[in-house]
């Protein structure tokens, strides 16, 4: 026997959880679409082709409320967590939270980053702090992933500079969970905007 065959390796767990995950989102998925197809197509041959229409009329509404239902639900529950989860902060404005934090970056640039995240929050900015999550905490793209990029995008043409892909680390160093936190992305868009303009004086 040959010694030498090394053990497979088991997945890790995290991994199994998602791919189970995405693999019953598929079923599912695929089961509602069957269990669809299955009533119209009875629709169709008990009734005719306009019981089809108005059905899939009422199918669509029914689908819409109940998305814009649970998109609000969530919303007021992550306002509600975040909420409690800052109670106990101090209170700071935009420019004592840059001296608090950030006191050796350019202040005018920090308030500029926060105004601009202040646009697309109900929640109060005034006990912010590095840690908190732009999307689980602050609702930015929770729902919708291109709300970050319309953010980076406001935050460009106020400061007069350009962000792509590139212009931005993959992951920040160790410890790699400041990824999505509103002091990674600060960091990120101060140090491209300083840098920009830097190169725009030379």
């Amino acid at each position: 026997m040959n010694s030498n065959i090394q053990p497979q390796k088991e997945p890790s767990p995290n991994r199994k959880n998602y791919t189970t995950v995405i693999m019953s989102g598929i079923i599912r998925i695929m089961l509602c679409l069957a269990v669809v197809v299955c009533f119209l197509l009875g629709i169709y041959l008990t009734m005719g082709i306009k019981w089809v229409g108005a059905c899939l009329l009422v199918s669509v509404l029914a689908v819409s409320i109940r998305i814009l239902y649970r998109t609000e639900k969530t919303y007021k529950k992550t306002k509600k967590q975040y909420l409690t989860k800052i109670e106990n902060r101090e209170k700071l404005s935009f420019d004592e939270f840059a001296q608090k934090y950030y006191h050796d970056y350019e202040s005018s640039i920090i308030c500029t980053i926060l105004e601009k995240i202040q646009g697309y929050v109900s929640i109060p900015m005034d006990r912010l702090d590095p840690t908190d999550r732009l999307g689980q905490d602050l609702t930015i793209g929770l729902l919708d992933g291109g709300e970050q990029n319309l953010l980076l995008d406001e935050i460009a043409h106020t400061c007069d500079v350009k962000f792509d892909l590139d212009s931005f680390e993959e992951c920040p160093p160790p410890p790699h969970e400041r990824i999505g936190q509103l002091g990674y992305f600060i960091e990120c868009v101060y140090r491209e905007i300083v840098k920009q303009k830097k190169e725009t004086v030379k």
